[in-house]
């Protein structure tokens, strides 16, 4: 067969691995949920106490953590909406 033949063999494997590792990294994402943002807020008050302008960035954060979270819910909620019609579009097709 020769150098270009078994270079080709490689180079497909390795894509075809690749693509498994891909493909297995989505799956864990899917499980494990959505990257929600989180704020510890013990830090947060205690800086807010020792400084004054802390509390308005620890207002910020928290909006702008709640904004991020809330769209995340809905598009949560809009996926099993959209999985709820085509689950009920294949059962009236199927029977």
């Amino acid at each position: 067969m020769g150098f270009c033949q078994d270079f080709k063999d490689n180079y497909a494997r390795l894509q075809e691995e690749q693509r498994v590792k891909e493909q297995r990294v989505k799956e864990q994402r899917v499980k494990e949920g959505p990257p929600y943002k989180k704020t510890n807020h013990l830090i947060h008050f205690i800086a807010a106490v020792i400084f004054f302008p802390w509390l308005l960035i620890w207002v910020i954060c928290a909006y702008t953590n709640r904004s991020h979270n809330d769209a995340l819910d809905r598009q949560i909620w809009m996926s099993k909406q959209t999985a709820k019609y085509i689950d009920a579009d294949n059962e009236y097709t199927e029977e």
